[in-house]
This record gives C-alpha cells, structure tokens and sequence, in this order.
C-alpha cells in the first residue's frame, strides 16, 4: 500500500475538524434563534417605545448588548469546548473506524485459519489414507480379431489398470475349481497407468481346441456343479444356475507396497454367459 495515499492530508483533517465543530450544531442552532428572537423582542420595545426614546439614544449600544452578549457569550463557550473536543472526538473516530477495519481483518484471518486448518486435515487424511490403485479384471473380446475364418470373436480376461499411476509384478494367482484343472498365468512387469493387458490361461492339462479359453476352468473340471461349494455354486432370482471361479491377483506399487484382489468369474452354467464380478482388494502385510 502507498504511504501518502493512507495518510490523512492538512485540509482532510481541517475539514474533519470543522464537521467535528459545527456539525450536528443543535445547541448552536438554538442559541442563535434566542439571539435573533432577543435582537426582534428589543426592536419591538423599541418601536412600541416601551423604551424610552431619551434612554434608547442614551444607551442603545447597552440595550443592544444586554439582549445578545448573553446568548452569544454561552454560545462562544459552546463552540470553544466543541473546539477543544474536536481533536478527541476525530481521534475517537478513527480509532472506532480502525477497530472496525481490525474486527473485519481479524474475521477474515480467523475465516482464512479455519479453511486453511480444514484443507491441512483434508490433506493428512489424503495423506494417510490407503489410496489403493485401481485395477479391473475384464473378461471381453479383443479388437476385431477373427479366428478360423468363422467370424468368432473369442473373450480373453483383461487386466485394466485405471488408476493414475503404474502397478508392478502383477500376477493372477493359480485358479481352480474343485483341484480338478489349474490355470496359470504369466507375471507381468509391468501395467501403466490408463492401460490394458491382455492376459491368456496355461492350463496343466490338455484341453483340446480350447487351450486358451479361460472358461474351460469350469468346462473340464468334471464335477458334478451341484457338488460344488455355496460360494462356486448358486441359483439367481430367476433361478438360473452359476458356477463361479474366484481369481486372486496380487501387484504392487511404487514405494513396494503390495496388494491382493479378488474377482469372481461368474458363468450362468443355463445360458453360458460369463461376467467378471470385483469383491475387494486389500493392502497385504509388508515385511518387517
């Protein structure tokens, strides 16, 4: 802020001080109207000569001041203590308009604290908080990719990494039904951010024509599905059978600190219609 532009001029006091002087003048106002009505009452008396005219020309200055000086002299002394005042009151004044001006600072510092203190706790929470990547297992065709000249478009399970930063050492765990058949999978390096891996099943037996499909976890496992456990077997609201596969996959993320996920891959055993199904992913324990 410019020095000169805050600092109160000469004639900007001087006029403070006469507004501080003669302003809200009700006192002066009254006493000039008793001197104006005194001065009309003496020419009245002198007119109606109830003053004698020998005495009038013999004194009339006397007359003159014995009806005014009253009023002017209380006057007088009431400007002269309103001019006395007039510097404390101006000081009082600024004083009430500075402290006004320190209220409302102090408000708005108290204000600016209060969402500063909120954005310093959003920001330890953000901080602290687990900020799990998020990842998503997808079970989808690849782009206009055709096989055997049939015109098939063949599912492969996908792992999308949709958080905004790279995952590391993502591996899907064995997956089985029953112990019957295995599928494994090849440990990734590396998912980037906003990125998608195609990953394909090695099975630990042969599947013939289907060595690829991850579907044949439940085609080849060769029990009876009814057998299976509530969690790999169930009947929808519509009372459609499915058999479910969980899958595991664990990765890790800058700083080491690892994670495991787990998905169901969910086959409407009446239909064959499969979904990938997301049930939680969970921070594991890091070495000590």
């Amino acid at each position: 802020m410019d020095d000169k532009a805050a600092r109160t001029t000469f004639w900007q006091h001087f006029r403070l001080m006469v507004s501080c002087v003669f302003g809200k003048f009700e006192v002066g106002r009254d006493m000039l109207l008793g001197t104006l009505l005194a001065g009309l009452t003496l020419a009245m008396q002198v007119g109606w000569k109830l003053i004698p005219t020998s005495d009038w020309q013999a004194h009339k200055w006397q007359w003159i001041l014995s009806f005014v000086v009253p009023y002017l002299s209380v006057l007088g002394i009431h400007i002269a203590y309103r001019a006395i005042a007039a510097p404390w009151r101006v000081h009082q004044a600024q004083e009430a308009a500075q402290s006004n001006v320190v209220a409302q600072y102090e408000t708005e510092v108290s204000a600016a604290r209060e969402e500063a203190a909120k954005a310093q706790e959003s920001l330890n929470n953000y901080l602290k908080r687990d900020d799990i990547p998020q990842i998503v297992l997808r079970w989808d065709r690849m782009k206009e990719q055709q096989f055997a000249g049939l015109g098939i478009k063949r599912k492969f399970l996908h792992i999308d990494n949709r958080s905004q930063e790279d995952i590391f050492n993502v591996q899907i765990e064995d997956v089985s039904l029953n112990g019957k058949v295995g599928a494994s999978f090849k440990r990734i390096p590396l998912v980037a951010r906003d990125n998608s891996v195609c990953v394909q099943p090695r099975f630990n037996i042969n599947i013939e024509n289907h060595e690829d499909d991850f579907e044949m976890v439940i085609h080849a496992s060769g029990v009876e599905y009814r057998d299976l456990p509530a969690e790999n077997y169930f009947r929808d609201a519509f009372n459609g059978a499915h058999v479910r596969v969980p899958i595991y996959i664990t990765f890790g993320r800058y700083g080491g600190r690892q994670y495991r996920a787990k998905f169901y891959f969910d086959s409407n055993i009446d239909t064959w219609e499969q979904t990938v199904q997301f049930i939680e992913v969970l921070p594991l324990m890091q070495p000590s």
